[in-house]
């Protein structure tokens, strides 16, 4: 009955939220500390548009050539359904469907809403208007940063969605359905071309290294772990900032290749204390075996290639300094290449 389900959905919840939850609070996510960033929760979300309209389409060359993106970040709600999957859609709203099929569908659709509404964000844009900023609490926005790319919640949906137009065109007409599907299928493959397309263009030419790989690759084979200083989330500048990030992107594929440690890692979210690294930065003595990475933004850094040039373990260039092990060869080929 009733009961019997309503108990079975609550069950069901609890065996998702619980471990769900617990998996948080050991990695950390539900610890203290905890505060929106700049570029966080709100910035990374769904446009109300990004579903329907089309963006880098192969059937609506009026469209959108790159996703719309207002923010800087709604490229991760970026959620065209695609021609096939509008068509389908089209074709089981045509008139004589019957909305008590979708009844029994209730309870996915309700938690379908809510990932809708999470993607969606507290900043609401139709293309490139904002419509609405809905204040939160802070508290609330602390939780949704955990999760920050809220624009991504809108992906099952999609799924759901295209899988959920195929099964009906199916059930619904049959042997014509049959033709429907393959006639949305092609739609769809040709509407997807510009992105196929750009995929195999940036498989075949991936961006430029800064450094050197193979100089880079032996020196890190001959050091116990990587550093790079300061950490890119560390700089206001721009430039410096993207600077830093080609580097550390650079040394850290580097550093898996060769199985050398890095200290943290560049990950999406990483947060640093600054203060802390910019207090123990300037050791340039070579007396571990830790290779040391350091990068312009702060003021520091001219006075770490001041320092940097009376130590044998060290190499000052204008983007960058490098020091290690006194016996680790730093080599003038880890020259960066900006």
């Amino acid at each position: 009955g009733g009961a019997g389900r309503r108990r079975n959905v609550i069950g069901m919840a609890l065996l998702l939220i619980v471990p769900l939850g617990l998996v948080a609070w050991v990695g950390g996510f539900l610890g203290t500390g905890f505060r929106p960033s700049r570029d966080g929760y709100g910035v990374f979300g769904l446009n109300l548009a990004s579903l329907f309209f089309p963006q880098m389409s192969g059937v609506f060359s009026g469209g959108f050539q790159n996703p719309i993106d207002p923010t800087g970040g709604q490229h991760e709600g970026f959620a065209y359904l695609g021609a096939g999957v509008l068509l389908l859609l089209i074709v089981v709203f045509t008139p004589g469907w019957r909305a008590a099929s979708l009844r029994r569908y209730a309870g996915l659709g309700v938690l379908g809403a809510g990932f809708l509404v999470f993607a969606i964000s507290q900043e609401v844009y139709v293309f490139y208007f904002h419509l609405l900023a809905i204040p939160l609490p802070g508290i609330v926005l602390e939780l949704a940063d955990v999760f920050r790319a809220g624009g991504r919640f809108v992906w099952p949906i999609v799924y759901a969605v295209a899988g959920g137009a195929i099964a009906a065109v199916g059930l619904r007409f049959g042997r014509v359905g049959a033709v429907i599907l393959l006639a949305a299928a092609g739609l769809q493959w040709v509407d997807a071309g510009p992105l196929r397309a750009a995929i195999a263009a940036s498989l075949h030419a991936p961006p430029a290294l800064p450094v050197l790989a193979e100089p880079w690759r032996a020196m890190l084979a001959r050091h116990d772990s990587v550093e790079i200083i300061p950490s890119p989330f560390c700089l206001a500048d721009e430039d410096d900032k993207f600077w830093a990030l080609r580097v550390k992107v650079a040394v850290q594929l580097f550093s898996g290749q060769t199985g050398t440690p890095i200290l943290r890692p560049q990950l999406a979210r990483t947060r640093v204390a600054c203060a802390d690294e910019r207090a123990r930065a300037a050791d340039f003595s070579g007396q571990s075996r830790q290779l040391r990475v350091y990068v312009p933004g702060w003021p520091d850094f001219v006075a770490w290639g001041v320092a940097a040039r009376g130590q044998e373990n060290c190499r000052v260039w204008p983007e960058l300094i490098v020091c290690g092990a006194r016996d680790g060869g730093i080599s003038e080929a880890l020259r960066p290449i900006r």
